[in-house]
């Protein structure tokens, strides 16, 4: 059917009329079948166009845009608007070749210059694109939109110092007290300014009580000012404004997790994933949320969504390593240990836990091999060598142990846990009275070694109680 827009009921652009040839127009784009649904005219272009972008929705703009083109093919307003489009559509290589166009046609057209500076700073060109900026404020000093641009580039750039000095002369003059507020209150975020920050974005609900970013944003605030309920309380008001807020859900998640109400957190990932199902982020938050609840299946169904995704992040091969050795899956675990080995650049973490698990599996050679990696290519990090010398203790290989850790003595003699080992090793040998005094010398150091003697000692020597006394005898004196 073939629709002719003649209504005189349309001939005023007002929101809503503008809305339903929008809604009307969309179907165009959409139907495969054109002939169905009337082209929009030279008329209603423009405004179609404008609205998609007001709207967010830049997929239909670029669509409308490229048929406003299509009639004004010489025109450089449809071909500034299509660069603002595929900006927002992250397509900034494209946007940049299409203003270069427009700049050739005309190399002081303000609004083409002002998108130029955008894309540069959106690709980290902060001084190529002040420099166009400052050129632009020559002849429009008294434009507030470069000046807010400004604001926006040095903000991007780090000097938020500047940034403010622009957005507080701004606050002063009547241009869009919705941006500059919101971006004032943005950068204090950024320096750390977090009161001022939050005081900011309290001003601006004043006036905009029902706009969810601002929730959203002062949430980020009180997060990082720890004021951890009040941040749920944000995040909460965004999502009762706009249910599919995915990054509500997610902050709301993990200031959950910081308050240790795993429920909570894990509920609200899920309505993240919802949103946006393959979200890396969201998949392996949860999958870290349930390892850590002991919740292993479930870990383990969630690091195989994100190793779908990055078959080689790090992170995952490791946890779903930890989950399936939580559940005596030793077989997959050693396959996800070993994997993560292969990509690790021999990080210490994955030597230890290899070193442990061919030990559970009875593979002493490589059990040891790994250990020795681990001394090998740390010999500076003591905490390392020591918890090298606590597994070769721990795993039976005595000797290993008793050398590594009179080289870390040599080093260190200061170290407590390094002496606690080496009581160890005494007493293991049935040198009682040498182990007390290293023993005595590594609680004066650590008194919290003293809550590891009973266990730790019980079998190296003939009455625990009567060694426990001894050495709370000594340590009095």
């Amino acid at each position: 059917m073939y629709f002719d827009w003649d209504d005189e009921d349309f001939d005023d652009e007002t929101p809503e009329n503008i809305e339903e040839k929008y809604k009307y127009f969309r179907k165009y784009l959409k139907n495969p079948n054109k002939n169905d649904y009337q082209r929009p005219g030279v008329d209603v272009i423009e405004s179609l166009v404008n609205y998609s972008i007001d709207n967010s929705k830049f997929t239909e703009a670029l669509e409308f845009c490229n048929i406003w083109i299509e009639y004004f093919p010489n025109a450089i307003e449809p071909k500034i608007k299509k660069a603002l489009i595929l900006q927002n559509l992250n397509k900034s290589n494209q946007a940049e070749d299409l203003i270069n166009q427009v700049l050739e046609i005309n190399p002081f057209d303000n609004e083409a210059m002002l998108i130029k500076a955008s894309i540069l700073e959106g690709k980290g060109n902060y001084n190529e694109a002040l420099e166009i900026i400052d050129y632009l404020l020559l002849e429009n000093n008294d434009n507030e939109e470069i000046h807010f641009q400004k604001a926006i580039i040095l903000q991007s750039s780090g000097r938020y110092k500047d940034a403010i000095k622009i957005l507080m002369f701004l606050l002063k003059s009547d241009y869009n007290l919705y941006d500059v507020k919101f971006e004032l209150a943005y950068t204090y975020n950024l320096m750390g300014e977090y009161k001022n920050s939050a005081e900011t974005y309290l001003d601006l609900l004043k006036d905009f009580p029902l706009d969810e970013n601002v929730w959203y944003n002062l949430g980020v605030t009180y997060n990082s000012m720890g004021k951890f309920y009040k941040a749920i309380e944000c995040y909460n008001y965004a999502i009762a404004l706009d249910n599919d807020n995915f990054s509500a859900w997610f902050n709301l998640g993990n200031t959950y997790l910081s308050l240790g109400r795993v429920t909570n957190a894990i509920h609200s990932f899920l309505e993240a994933l919802r949103i946006d199902p393959n979200d890396f982020d969201t998949l392996y938050s949860l999958a870290t949320t349930y390892n850590d609840n002991k919740q292993y299946l479930s870990s383990i169904e969630f690091y195989n969504k994100t190793l779908a995704i990055n078959p080689n992040h790090f992170q995952s091969l490791l946890g779903r390593a930890l989950a399936y050795n939580s559940i005596d899956d030793i077989q997959n675990a050693l396959k996800d240990y070993l994997s993560a080995y292969e990509i690790s650049d021999y990080k210490p973490e994955i030597l230890f836990a290899l070193a442990e698990i061919f030990y559970n599996l009875g593979d002493l050679t490589s059990s040891i091999y790994f250990l020795d990696k681990v001394t090998i290519l740390y010999p500076e990090s003591i905490d390392l060598l020591v918890e090298a010398a606590f597994s070769y203790y721990d795993y039976g290989f005595k000797s290993e142990a008793y050398k590594l850790a009179n080289q870390i003595y040599n080093i260190e003699k200061n170290n407590a846990e390094n002496l606690y080992l080496l009581a160890l090793i005494d007493a293991s040998n049935n040198l009682i009275k040498k182990s007390i005094r290293k023993l005595i010398k590594s609680i004066k150091l650590n008194p919290d070694l003293f809550k590891k003697i009973s266990l730790d000692f019980i079998e190296l020597v003939p009455d625990i109680n009567d060694f426990i006394k001894n050495i709370e005898i000594q340590i009095k004196k």
